[in-house]
This record gives structure tokens, C-alpha cells and sequence, in this order.
């Protein structure tokens, strides 16, 4: 089997570094990008962004599930 990248997802690295710089320029004008966490805090670190994956990680019994119900439940009221 061989691997035809461009009837796949694979992108050059040269759009990779584009989207990051297009990226960096929105965050140093302060543009907040994608949805709020529900949490002023929080929203100040990350952002709920569309295609990304948000990871909680913490140890056990501290929260993790709340919190990512509360966020879900935000996110839901948002839209």
C-alpha cells in the first residue's frame, strides 16, 4: 500500500509553520480565539478551540470530571 499525500491529510511543514505564525500574531494582538471555558481564569491560559484537542490532566480525585462537565455546560450555553 502506498501513501498518496495528496489524497490525504498530510500538509507540507511549510503550511504547519504559517498556520503557527498566523497563530502567534493573533495571540500578541490579545485576540481571543475560540470559545470560553466558562472559568475568567482559565480563558486567560486556553481557550476552547474548534479541531483541537484540550487535554485535563491532574491526579486522581482532584476535580477533572467537574470541571470538564462545567466547561461542556458553558460551551453549551454559549452556543
Amino acid at each position: 500500500m502506498t501513501l498518496n499525500i495528496f489524497e490525504s491529510d498530510l500538509r507540507p511543514m511549510q503550511y504547519w509553520h504559517v498556520r503557527a505564525q498566523e497563530k502567534l500574531d493573533t495571540w500578541k494582538q490579545g485576540v481571543p480565539e475560540g470559545y470560553s471555558t466558562g472559568f475568567r481564569n482559565l480563558d486567560a491560559w486556553s481557550r476552547l478551540v474548534p479541531g483541537e484537542l484540550t487535554l485535563v490532566a491532574a491526579r486522581p480525585s482532584q476535580g477533572k470530571s467537574a470541571l470538564g462537565m462545567q466547561m461542556v455546560e458553558n460551551l453549551a450555553r454559549q452556543l
